[in-house]
């Protein structure tokens, strides 16, 4: 979580982080979202980086959710650090 952090902070970003969920903010945009086991155990996330959106996702299981970070297809092959490092947070 620590490198996460340091990395979206030293790219200008600003963090705002509430029990289990995760945004990042560039310029006021909206680039990254994660909400993992907020209401009824649902994992989404929805993330854009240089205008590449992995789009909105949303699954049942964490186990879905984890396996859908490293899809580079369900991905649209976006945000590939962002999606390793909420990896590495959340289902390693």
């Amino acid at each position: 979580m620590k490198n996460l952090i340091n990395t979206l902070l030293g790219l200008g970003l600003s963090l705002t982080i509430t029990a289990c969920s995760l945004s990042a903010d560039v310029n006021g945009k909206k680039v990254a979202e994660t909400d993992i086991g907020g209401g009824g155990n649902s994992y989404k996330y929805d993330f854009t980086c240089n205008e590449c959106k992995t789009g909105a996702h949303s699954f049942s299981s964490k186990e879905s959710y984890c396996h859908a970070l490293l899809d580079e297809g369900t991905n649209n092959s976006c945000c590939r650090r962002i999606r390793e490092d909420d990896y590495k947070i959340n289902c390693q």
